[in-house]
């Protein structure tokens, strides 16, 4: 499953990201913030050497990458 969190440089969406995640709800977590671009890179790198149990593939993204995601 590929689920793709717009807003994710924010408060809300990093944390969105965090628990999904953390539970491995998906395969593939795309992470989408136009307006903070440089926290998003951030909290993507955060996220992908603090949680390095998960099989959950975890990226930074533009909208082209929306494409085909399940939620």
């Amino acid at each position: 499953m590929k689920i793709s969190v717009i807003g994710a440089g924010g408060s809300i969406g990093s944390e969105a990201s965090f628990n999904i995640a953390i539970h491995n709800i998906a395969d593939e977590l795309v992470m989408i913030d136009n307006y903070s671009p440089d926290r998003l890179e951030q909290y993507c790198t955060d996220l992908k050497s603090s949680v390095t149990n998960i099989d959950t593939r975890v990226k930074a993204g533009k909208y082209h990458d929306l494409q085909d995601s399940d939620i």
